[in-house]
């Protein structure tokens, strides 16, 4: 088994697109890809070009993959929420761009927190009002991301700003609602050679009891989809014919309850689905 590793451009000193101090973007795809990683994150939205094409090429001279990126923003001051969602939308239509499926919100560093890091049981707190706020800024932006551009939107804990602790992350989990949690399986290869497909005899199906789940988390439903998409491998497939192969994705939707709604949580689902592939 092959593990691909990425890096980000945070590990240059990345954390602003506007910072003087940043190297170039470009040098650092070359040293990321010099120094044998196989993909590196967007980065700030502004630091690595928007244009699809441009960035595009980049990515293909340096045989790197883009494999997600990051918003970090201040989801706690509500004066900001503006410029938060139109940077987390471009972050999102760049990831989407490239084929990446994560991307990740991180409340940015309070002045009001950054004393009390590491520190919960000193740390001041938001007003129930603001704090009810400040997830409606966060569901909002994951929201977008997931039904917009289909991405895997995901929660990170960062020392110094409002979502830090444990006790805040199990509370922004408890108030946002369910989710659809995807699981995929594709095949790479001209369905001329493989296809998968649901099974007509065993349906998606869970166990109502099992007991690998959070308190409180149960599975509501399990639906299926069907589509294909276009690999980037060609194949003659007849004489003087080339062309790209097709190849076959089986999606299985688990709406999770309780386990936050559109941001992606770790689960642990060995027993959750049962299917057959026609190979």
């Amino acid at each position: 088994m092959s593990i691909k590793i990425g890096n980000a451009p945070c590990s240059w000193g990345v954390e602003w697109a506007d910072d003087p101090r940043n190297p170039s973007w470009e040098s650092v795809l070359i040293e990321c890809r010099e120094s044998g990683y196989d993909g590196i994150e967007l980065g700030p939205i502004g630091f690595m070009p928007e244009d699809p094409g441009e960035l595009g090429d980049a990515l293909e001279k340096y045989s790197l993959e883009l494999i997600g990126g990051v918003v970090f923003q201040p989801f706690h001051d509500a004066d900001a929420k503006a410029d938060v969602v139109e940077k987390a939308r471009r972050t999102a239509a760049a990831l989407s761009a490239h084929g990446a499926k994560q991307m990740v919100l991180i409340d940015s560093i309070s002045e009001q927190r950054a004393p009390y890091a590491g520190r919960p049981n000193e740390a001041i707190t938001m007003a129930q009002a603001d704090w009810a706020l400040f997830v409606d800024r966060i569901r909002d932006v994951a929201k977008m991301g997931t039904d917009e551009y289909g991405l895997t939107v995901s929660i990170h804990s960062h020392a110094g700003g409002f979502m830090d602790f444990k006790a805040e992350l199990d509370a922004l989990l408890q108030e946002i609602d369910e989710q659809y949690l995807k699981i995929e399986f594709i095949t790479p290869r001209d369905t001329s050679f493989v296809t998968i497909k649901e099974s007509e005899s065993f349906p998606p199906s869970f166990n109502k009891y099992m007991d690998n789940f959070r308190d409180g988390y149960k599975i509501l439903d399990i639906s299926s989809e069907t589509s294909y998409f276009e690999t980037p491998y060609e194949a003659e497939f007849a004489p003087g014919e080339i062309r790209k192969e097709v190849g076959t994705k089986v999606t299985f939707n688990i709406l999770v309850d309780r386990s936050g709604s559109y941001l992606f949580t770790k689960l642990f689902g060995g027993s959750c689905i049962s299917e057959l592939f026609t190979i």
